[in-house]
This record gives structure tokens, C-alpha cells and sequence, in this order.
């Protein structure tokens, strides 16, 4: 909207114009926003320091002037403030100063003149000129000279202090983040404004001023603790001061009372104004020695009744808007929060492209194809090319008697394709009667067509591989999306606890650099602590998980016990995690087969880093070192993907793919998994080809079963999952087929294991893997004619906190 001004050299060209203008200018100066800069500046007229000065109304003006009719309210309500404030004559010489600003202004249309610089210069310069007359009055006194120079320099900065602060109080109220140079504009505009209701006063001499001093520094107290209200307290008891040098004591005292009902803020609205109450009294005591209060008793009465029956939803806003500790964290959130965004946008953008890649792969992966129209065709012509070419009886057979020359030919084919190759019997009489280059022919079709299959096979085997090589894609794109979508969550960080472990370290003599705790996405606390190298007295371990654990209230352990600091570093980041539940003890027990160098079975325990214990068994094709080091390769694999965060299906299947693709020879191996959630005692199960696994429990035996084929054999694999429930004292019993299928005898073969493990006593888990190989072998004869591994694993409970 075009902004209009109205300059005394200025007329509108008809009345329909000026009826149009007038309207909008009145509707403005009665706005919401106007009036509040109108009052601001009827009470910054009223604000007055060292007993007469009142410099402030003049920069508001400055930097509110835009020459139109607001610009003559706001002028009109400085001019009334200074004539409200008792300074008598002295307030016809800021009058002037407007004037001589206004004069100035208006001559001045030049954009350069509107800029700050020349602004504070032109208002402190009008002050100047102003105030001249009064000195030259006096006599050119060196004190009202210098009084003189004091009022045009406080101008000259309050241009630049309003100049950031008063747009504040023109835009809505709904702001929450504001600049550093804000807060402190916004804070001196405030201070100053109270500062005009000096002398004001109602029911008996009760202090406007003092009273919204009281509520401000009750508010401090009690949203931001001691230390805001102490430094709060300072700034309110300087703004009291200078409307009367004599009032300096009152700086200690707003700063003594916000420091008291500060460290009272956790009782609450009573615990501040308690402290209040008290601190003033101590004060007035110490200072004055007597009952006569140092702050009105009924200003803070007030002041309390009215922040006890304003709302909550007004405090909390009236506390945090000019929190700049807050803005700092808003600040820091949304830095990260979009650190966060570019993060996941751009792993985004790689797993979809490992995901086209896929679907490139997938699309052009040809599946296995039967003989076709086309490859008999070129069949029949590569023989013809290398047979019938140049023979003399070549144009009768292939353009006279093509009919019946192609007929033979399917017929030919007919008996390759059953036979996998033809001699001159297998010919029809009709065509061999009449070749006279048929053990040439013979030999020649025979050899075309092993060549033709071992092309078909090696194309149906690109073809494979292209699917299987999508598959891997498809599995790294399933990573990479589930990395972006685990950004994402929101961790919670605990600020106050990282302060208390700090204070709580250091009272045991374990001085730290930097703490953080945090909550993650199944709520346990990870605790990561940066101390000072101890030089191997082991403080990480035996002084830190105490005061942990004691903080925390959850049991809280070193999550490496080994110390990985590299030599030269001088501080230890130790992470700390929440104890598990449970614990696993195990077992193994193997024997490899009669006259083989090696066992074709491998096995592994390990502990994923979201509290998860993984025991794995795998049995290679046969036995000795091939299927030792098929077996090997699964049990690697297997580790390197679940400690690098892949899941289950995806780690599976691209095991499978590699075994597949490892080499033109037969290749699987089993695949037997359990993983036991340590926190809740949840346990999953996957078995490809994998022999049936057991739980022991107190009074019976569970049973897993699988039926799948093992992994390396077809491209496309189907995993059986299953999931139990296992509590202290428990027993998980893994085996390889060699063990189980040891009694051949028994119709089901796992009720020999049932019966042995009921009657197995022991509670050590490396008897009870003993135990049962001991029992496979008896079974046997004696005769060990496979590979047998047992593994056991037994789940105990920790004690707790």
C-alpha cells in the first residue's frame, strides 16, 4: 500500500482523492498497533533521569517520523508527557527540538538522511540547537554546558536502541524468536517506559512504577531460577535510580530479592513471593535497621495478587519472550533439524538409485527359455552353411524339396532333443537315401547343437546373475532407506541429568569434560562420557557405572571393557549403556567326520549393539574342506552384515546370492539363527535347511522345526521364522543334521533329543553339549560317518538395581 504524506508544500489534486486519503490516515491512527507507539510515547515524555533530563521522548519521535498525521499524534502525545512530568519550562526545550527535527526532516527529502547515521545526528543536533538558549540564560555554564553535550549523546544512541526495538512493538504479538540486538533494545524500550510512571501513584501510595518493577522480577524468578532474577533484579533497580540518584541503594536490594525468590522457584507462585517478602525484609534490616522497608510492602502485595490470578498460558509467554537461553536452543534445534533434513534427502536419493539400478537388472534378467522358432531356424542354417553349401545336390534339397527338407530336420531335432545326440540311424530313410554328405551332416548337427546348449546355458546364467546381482541392489537400497528412516527419530537428550552426572562425577573426584545422555528409540539411556586419560586406573570403569547408576536409577555398564584410547590422545569418550536383563552362558561340542582334516560345520556368538545376542550355526554341502569353508563364508558373511546394521531377511538373502554366484559347482550351506533379545527375553528363529533347534525349559521341551532348502541352491530362497519366549534358566539347543539324524531308527528324530535333554541333570551348558554329542555318537555305533555339532546356550538373570 502506497504510503501517504502529507507535507505542508503538498496538496491532493480533487476532494475525491482527499476523502479517500483522510479515510485511510484516520483508520490507522486509531489502529491496535498506533496506540500502543502513542502511549509508549506519551510515557517516554514522562521518563525522567538525574532530577530533569528527559532526553528519550526526542529519538522515539526520530525514529517514528514518517511526516504524515500519525507522526503529529505521536509528537502531541510526547508533548504531553513532558508536561505531565513536572520539569516546568525545561519541557519547551525538547518541544523545540521536535520542531527543529521536524524543520529539518521535511527540507531533507533525500533518501540518505533516512539512514540511522543521519538520523541520531539530525535529533541529537536539534537537541543541541534546542537547548542552546537555556545555557546562554544561565551564563555558558561548564555544568550546563556539559549537561548539555550529555542529553544530545543519549539521543544520539537512543535513535539507534529504538531504531531495532520499536519495530517490535509495531508487529503482532505472536513473535517468539527474537536477535540479540532485539532482546536488548526491546529490554531498554521497557525499562525506559516504566521508568515514565514515576510519581504515579493509587490507593494510598501505591507505586505504579514499583509494582510492575516487582512483577517483572517476580516473573524472572520464578520461569528462570536464581540467576536471571539476580541480574534482572540489577537492570530494575538501575532504572529505579535514575529517576533519583539519592534511591542507589535500591540496585542491591531488586538484586538480593530476585536472588532469594529465585532459589525459591520450586515451590511454585508462594515459594517466590515468600522469598520475596523475606528478602526484603533482611534487607531493610541489614541497610536501614529498623522496620521501615526499603520496598513498599503494599507495591509487592500487589504485584503478588496480580501474578496469582494471571493465567498460566500469560506467564509462561510474558517469561519466554525475551529468554534468550531459549532462542539459543531454538536456534540450535533447527539448525540440526535441518542438518537432519539435507541427511536424509540425500541418502533418500541414493537408495532410490540403488533401487532403479535393481529394477534395471531385474527387468533385463532373462529366465530360463526352451528351443524356439528362431533358434531352430538358425540352427537349421549354420548346418546347411557348413554341410550343403557347395554340395551339387544342394539347390534340390533346399529349394525343390525345402518342405520335406525342414520336415527331416524337426524330426532330427525331435531325436537330439531326446537323446542329446543322433547317428545316421536315427535319420529318416527318405533324407539318408538321398545325402551324399550324411556322416558329415551328422557330425556337423551334433555339434551345432551342443554348442547352441552350452550358449542357452550360459545365457540362462547371465540371465541368473543379473537377478541375483538385483537382489544385492535391491538389499544395499533397503539399508540405505532404513539408515534415513532411523535419522529421522528423535532422540531425546536429558539436559539436566548430563548437568547432575557432571556435578555428581565430580564429587568423586572424577572430572569430566562433557556428558551426554540420551533416551533411544526403545527408551534405554545410552551415556556418552569424555574424561581425562587415567593412565590404566581403570576410573571409567569402577568410579563412573556407580554414580551412573545412581543418577539414572538403571544399571548402567561400560558398554566396551576394553580402553580404546590411541596413544597421544589425552581424553577417553566412553559410552555407557543400560545393563541387560539377561545373559547368555554357552557351550559347543564338535566332532568332524571320520578321516576329514576339517569340520564342514561353523558356528559363532556375537553381541549386536542394540542389546541382542545372536547365536549362528551353519553345516556345508558334504563334509571336510569344501563344506568347511562353504560353512565358514555363511558364518562371515552373516557376522559382517548383522554387526553393520543389515536385517535378518536382507543379510539371508544376500548370502544366498553370493553362494549362487561363487562358482559353477554345487555350493549351499545351512543357515540356523537365534536371537535373543537380552532386555525381554524375546527370541527369534531363522532356519533355512537348518535341523530342528530345542528349548529346555523346567518341566518341558519346545521344538523348532524347518523344512526349507538350504541357502546357495535357488535364487529365490523362503526363510521360516519363528519366535519364543525364554526366561531365567532356560536352555537353547542348537545341532547340525549329523547329530539329530544320528539315530535313523526313530521315526521322528527328535524325540531322542527330547528324552536325553529331560534326563540330563546338569545345568552347565558345556555338559549338556557333551552330553547329547555323547549320545549322537553312541547312537551311531561308535562310527563317526558325518560332521556333528551341538551348541548350548543357557539364559540367566542378572541382579538388578
Amino acid at each position: 500500500m502506497e504510503r501517504t504524506e502529507l507535507y505542508p508544500y503538498q496538496r491532493l489534486n480533487n476532494k475525491k482523492e482527499m476523502n479517500g486519503k483522510n479515510k485511510g490516515l484516520f483508520k490507522n491512527i486509531f489502529s491496535l498497533r498506533d496506540i500502543i507507539i502513542d502511549i509508549a510515547a506519551f510515557m517516554l515524555g514522562r521518563a525522567t533521569i538525574l532530577s530533569g533530563l528527559a532526553p528519550f521522548g526526542l529519538p522515539f519521535y526520530a525514529v517514528t517520523f514518517t511526516g504524515d498525521i500519525s507522526t503529529l499524534v505521536i509528537g502531541s502525545s510526547i508533548s504531553i508527557g513532558l508536561m505531565t512530568v513536572g520539569i516546568g519550562w525545561m519541557s519547551i526545550k525538547y518541544m523545540v527540538a521536535m520542531a527543529v527535527f521536524t524543520v529539518f526532516s521535511l527540507l531533507n527529502k533525500s533518501t540518505v538522511f533516512k539512514r540511522t547515521f543521519f538520523t541520531a545526528m539530525l535529533a541529537s543536533t536539534s537537541l543541541m540547537i534546542a537547548g542552546i538558549p537555556s545555557v546562554m540564560t544561565n551564563g555558558f555554564l561548564l555544568y550546563d554546558t556539559l549537561m548539555l553535550v550529555f542529553e544530545s549523546f543519549i539521543c544520539f544512541v537512543m535513535v539507534y536502541i529504538f531504531r531495532v526495538g520499536i519495530p517490535i512493538l509495531k508487529q503482532r504479538v505472536d513473535r517468539r524468536i527474537l536477535a540479540n540486538e532485539e532482546i536488548i533494545s526491546l529490554s531498554i524500550l521497557m525499562g525506559l517506559i516504566i521508568l515514565g510512571f514515576t510519581d504515579v501513584h493509587f490507593w494510598g501510595g501505591i507505586s505504579l512504577r514499583d509494582t510492575l518493577c516487582i512483577f517483572v522480577l517476580l516473573i524472572f524468578s520464578l520461569k528462570h531460577g536464581a540467576g536471571v532474577a539476580a541480574s534482572t533484579g540489577v537492570t530494575i533497580g538501575l532504572i529505579n535510580s535514575m529517576s533519583s540518584p539519592s534511591m542507589a541503594y535500591v540496585i542491591g536490594s531488586y538484586a538480593f530479592c530476585g536472588l532469594i525468590a529465585g532459589i525459591f522457584k520450586t515451590f511454585g507462585k508462594v515459594g517466590v513471593s515468600l522469598g520475596f517478602i523475606l528478602a526484603n525484609a533482611i534487607m531493610t534490616i541489614y541497610i536501614n535497621g529498623s522496620t521501615e522497608v526499603l520496598i513498599n510492602i503494599y507495591d509487592i502485595f500487589v504485584a503478588i495478587a496480580v501474578m496469582s490470578i494471571m493465567p498460566q498460558r500469560i506467564l509462561d509467554y510474558v517469561g519466554g519472550f525475551l529468554d534468550k537461553s531459549t532462542n539459543r536452543l531454538v536456534e540450535r534445534k533447527a539448525y540440526s533439524h535441518r542438518v537432519k533434513e539435507i541427511t536424509v534427502d540425500k541418502l533418500n536419493s541414493i537408495s532410490k538409485s540403488f533401487e532403479q539400478l535393481a529394477n534395471t537388472f531385474s527387468s533385463i534378467a532373462e529366465q530360463k527359455r526352451p528351443l524356439n522358432n528362431r533358434d531352430v531356424s538358425v540352427l537349421f542354417d549354420q548346418v546347411a552353411d557348413r554341410v550343403c553349401k557347395d554340395c551339387g545336390l544342394c539347390l534340390n534339397c533346399w529349394e525343390r524339396e525345402f518342405h520335406n527338407t525342414y520336415q527331416v530336420m524337426f524330426k532330427i531335432l525331435e531325436k537330439l532333443e531326446e537323446k542329446g545326440n543322433i547317428t545316421q540311424r536315427d535319420v529318416p530313410d527318405y533324407f539318408s537315401g538321398r545325402c551324399i554328405r550324411l556322416d558329415e551332416f551328422v557330425h556337423s548337427i551334433n555339434t551345432m547343437f551342443e554348442i547352441y546348449k552350452v550358449n542357452l546355458i550360459w545365457a540362462n546364467k547371465v540371465g541368473e546373475s543379473r537377478g541375483l546381482v538385483s537382489q544385492q541392489l535391491q538389499g544395499v537400497s533397503r539399508i540405505i532407506s532404513g539408515l534415513a528412516n532411523e535419522i529421522t527419530i528423535d532422540l531425546q537428550f536429558d539436559e539436566e541429568m548430563e548437568n547432575e552426572v557432571m556435578i555428581e562425577l565430580d564429587k568423586v573426584g572424577v572430572p569430566v569434560k562433557e556428558v551426554t545422555v540420551m533416551q533411544n528409540v526403545s527408551g534405554k539411556y545410552e551415556v556418552e562420557v569424555s574424561l581425562k586419560a587415567c593412565g590404566g586406573t581403570r576410573r571409567c570403569h569402577n568410579n563412573v557405572p556407580p554414580v551412573l547408576t545412581k543418577v539414572l536409577g538403571r544399571k548402567m555398564i561400560k558398554k566396551d571393557q576394553i580402553c580404546s584410547m590411541k596413544r597421544g590422545d589425552t581424553l577417553c569418550a566412553i559410552k555407557y549403556i543400560e545393563e541387560e536383563l539377561y545373559r547368555i552362558s554357552t557351550g559347543i561340542s564338535r566332532l568332524k567326520k571320520a578321516g576329514q582334516a576339517e569340520c564342514g560345520d561353523n558356528y559363532s556368538f556375537m553381541e549386536l549393539s542394540d542389546g541382542k545376542h545372536v547365536l549362528a550355526l551353519s553345516d556345508g554341502m558334504g563334509s571336510g574342506r569344501k563344506a568347511s569353508r562353504e560353512s565358514s563364508a555363511t558364518i562371515a558373511l552373516l557376522e559382517q552384515f548383522l554387526d553393520s546394521g543389515f536385517d535378518k531377511d536382507t543379510a539371508v538373502k544376500l548370502i544366498n546370492s553370493v553362494l549362487v554366484l561363487k562358482s559353477p559347482d554345487e555350493s549351499f550351506a545351512t543357515i540356523d539363527l537365534s536371537v535373543v533379545d537380552l532386555y525381554t527375553g524375546h527370541v527369534e528363529f531363522v532356519k533355512i535347511g537348518a535341523a530342528s533347534t530345542f528349548i529346555k525349559k523346567p518341566n518341558r521341551i519346545e521344538v523348532i522345526r524347518s523344512t526349507s532348502l538350504p541357502v546357495g541352491i535357488l535364487n529365490h530362497i523362503d526363510m521360516e521364522l519363528s519366535s519364543k519366549t525364554v526366561s531365567e534358566g532356560d536352555y537353547i539347543v542348537m545341532m547340525s543334521d549329523g547329530v539329530l539324524d544320528s539315530k535313523e531308527e526313530d521315526v521322528s528324530k527328535e524325540t531322542w533329543v527330547k528324552d536325553a535333554l529331560l534326563n540330563i541333570e546338569s545345568t552347565n551348558p558345556q555338559e549338556i553339549a557333551d552330553g547329547i554329542m555323547n549320545i549322537a555318537v553312541e547312537n551311531r555305533g561308535n562310527k563317526i560317518d558325518d560332521d556333528m555339532t551341538v551348541l548350548v546356550a543357557k539364559v540367566w538373570k542378572k541382579n538388578k538395581v
